[in-house]
Formats: C-alpha cells, structure tokens, sequence
C-alpha cells in the first residue's frame, strides 16, 4: 500500500478515474466487534507494548499485560483514519466519491451466501458456497478465538499474551457503558456510514 498510493502514476489515476459507474462492495466488521478482536489481535502480537508503555507510563511486562480499557484510551489518542491496520476505521476516503452498491458486515451476514449472490446479480460464473467457506476455513483457527462462556466483565482485566492464546472471552464481557462509548467515538465515522 505505501508503495502503491505514493505512486505519481497512481495518484494521477485515482485523480482522474470516473469511478462512479463501477459496482462496489463493502466488506466490514462490526467496530465493537473488531475493537475487542484488535485488542487480542495486539495482545498476541506485541506490537503496541512499547507505545501502550508510554501512554500508560508503566513498563509492559514481556508478553503483554494491559486492559481492554487501556487499549480504547490509546485509541482515542492516535489517528484512527491513517494508523495500524489492525486499529484503522474501516472507512476509506475513496468512498467520498463511490456509494458502495451493497455492504457485507460479516459479524451480521453471511459472507459467502452474500459473495455467491453478488456473482449471480453480476452474471459472474458461481463458484460454490461450499468451495468458498472451504477456502476460508484454511486461514486458520489460530486467528479465531475460542470464547468462553464467562459473564464476567473482562473490560479492565490487563491480559496478557498467554490468555489471549488460549480461550478469550466473548465479545460481550468487554463491552459496557464505557467501552461501547468510547468505541462509538474512537469509529464514529464507521458507525455513522455502515450502521
């Protein structure tokens, strides 16, 4: 993406494209959803520690160890439009000039049941649901959590690497007034364009 978007061959293109007769899709996921999975996502990988250390001022222990809490704060204070994947609000300034024709959130729909109807309003050649939700079982079940089934407000629990690895708890015993608050401010343009 760095490579593609600070190409003048590129820039002149996307400064010129009519784009507006083209078919857009949208594929999304639901912010309250995806924040927790960003959360265990960075939990996992470590690559916020050092800057989750500075925001918190306290040393993050090797392997993690910060709340669900303290990750929204630090979200609140970085760019949400232009940083981290894993973080970044799943609006794109492309869609300023393009109205998506149809938007996938695959924590509602069924995203190969919706990608199979799109090939058939296309008059695409259908590839089988079955092929597709194959395809899609070969990612792996490390980047899928296994949930368990506590009711237990996890919100501002610091975990660490070693839990998230192991069974997470569901996405509800993150989110409360607070969280679900800050979320909605942290992906406001998201919820504002995808709700």
């Amino acid at each position: 993406n760095r490579v593609l978007y600070s190409d003048e061959t590129y820039r002149m293109w996307a400064s010129q494209v009519e784009a507006g007769g083209w078919t857009w899709l949208r594929v999304i996921r639901d912010p309250y959803k995806r924040a927790v999975s960003s959360y265990r996502h960075a939990v996992i990988n470590g690559y916020e520690d050092r800057k989750m250390a500075r925001r918190l001022k306290r040393p993050i222990p090797e392997g993690g160890g910060y709340s669900f809490e303290e990750f929204l704060d630090y979200l609140l204070r970085i760019d949400v439009s232009i940083r981290i994947l894993h973080h970044r609000q799943q609006f794109y300034p492309l869609e300023e000039r393009v109205t998506p024709s149809r938007i996938i959130n695959v924590d509602r729909d069924d995203l190969m049941q919706a990608l199979a109807s799109i090939d058939v309003e296309l008059e695409r050649p259908q590839e089988p649901v079955e092929t597709l939700r194959a395809a899609v079982a070969e990612i792996g079940s490390a980047h899928h959590a296994r949930q368990s089934s506590s009711g237990r407000d996890f919100s501002a629990v610091a975990l660490t690497r070693q839990d998230a690895l192991g069974d997470w708890p569901a996405y509800a015993c993150f989110l409360n007034d607070s969280t679900c608050a800050k979320i909605a401010k942290i992906y406001a343009v998201d919820l504002r364009r995808y709700s």
